[in-house]
């Protein structure tokens, strides 16, 4: 009965500890998708405002960092954990798989807002409402990070002053 009773615990200890060997490689890949895909991002931003008038070089000289830090690991495992909640771990896994496969697709040279809504819809998270997605999102402060990064970096104040005061300054 003690022998059964330890190889459970012992199981328990082992399945745990999977789960979250599982949980930080699901946030590891999450947090490499973001990074490698903040430059194309970036470069779509700067050629669709440099297209409504802002200065790309200005532009250029004020993207924000795309590297993550505490709060945005914690932002992106808030979100891993809300979309596990809705399709489990194996669910965030293909998403995984999903997110890798458009952004792999996509290069800063070729990209456009066209382009990325094509993908984006074309990719949608199979089991996760739009409505869910934007809760997720609001709720964990993913795009709240995003923003302040904007602002800090003078990204926002470059594309209000310039986009309203038109191309000719």
């Amino acid at each position: 009965m003690y022998r059964a009773y330890f190889l459970t615990v012992c199981f328990v200890v082992l399945l745990g500890a999977s789960l979250t060997v599982a949980a930080d490689d699901q946030l590891d890949r999450f947090e490499a998708i973001s990074e490698s895909s903040h430059d194309v991002v970036m470069e779509i931003m700067i050629q669709e405002y440099s297209a409504m008038g802002a200065d790309i070089d200005d532009l250029r000289d004020a993207i924000p960092d795309g590297d993550w830090d505490e709060a945005y690991r914690e932002a992106g495992q808030c979100m891993l954990d809300g979309y596990a909640d809705i399709i489990g771990r194996s669910g965030v896994n293909d998403m995984l798989d999903e997110m890798e496969t458009v952004f792999d697709s996509l290069n800063s040279g070729s990209a456009t807002v066209d382009s990325m809504v094509e993908l984006s819809e074309l990719n949608s998270i199979d089991g996760v409402s739009t409505e869910q997605q934007m809760a997720i999102t609001r709720e964990c402060g993913f795009v709240e990070l995003s923003m302040q990064r904007m602002r800090e970096s003078g990204l926002t104040d470059i594309i209000e002053s310039q986009i309203m005061r038109g191309p000719e300054g």
